[in-house]
């Protein structure tokens, strides 16, 4: 369980330092459990209050990089909305809170799906560590720049380019 002396933002900005951000280590300093499940492949992720703590459930069909978005997107949400999540928050693959089922939360709109994905953007590929990286990667054509960074960040290329503001086919 987290230590209540540290600030939830002072350990995330610790894991933030080290490429690619161990997300698993995070949480579990943070208290929060993850788990892979077999969800239908139209959901990536789910974060549920269970008793005192919360876990975060991520579809095990998808790949590395979505998996760990979908972390961090659900960790964006714990961050700011956990007084929002009640009994859990059913995220598909746009991130939007639409499933009907036992999980959609009225309380999440796409305002707060919004601040999840930019969470998690900043989280994964944090503007220092990108920055420093870039330099080391500017001689480099631009597809293949994005392909090094991705891979570097563990992010996918779509995401890199995105984050870059580069056309990426």
């Amino acid at each position: 369980m987290m230590n209540k002396e540290r600030n939830i933002f002072s350990i995330i900005n610790e894991y933030r330092k080290s490429i690619p951000v161990d997300l698993r280590g995070l949480l579990k300093e943070l208290g929060i459990d993850l788990m892979f499940s077999n969800l239908d492949n139209d959901i990536s992720g789910i974060i549920e209050s269970v008793g005192k703590t919360y876990r975060i459930i991520v579809n095990e069909s998808h790949s590395e990089t979505r998996q760990r978005f979908t972390i961090a997107h659900e960790l964006g949400h714990y961050v700011f909305h956990r007084n929002l999540i009640g009994n859990g928050i059913y995220d598909n693959k746009a991130y939007r809170c639409s499933y009907p089922n036992q999980y959609n939360n009225p309380n999440i709109n796409s305002v707060h799906e919004t601040e999840a994905n930019k969470f998690a953007v900043s989280l994964l590929i944090p503007n220092d560590e990108l920055e420093r990286n870039k330099a080391i990667t500017n001689h480099l054509e631009t597809h293949e720049q994005v392909r090094r960074l991705a891979e570097k960040f563990n992010v996918s290329k779509q995401a890199m380019a995105i984050r870059l503001d580069v056309n990426y086919p």
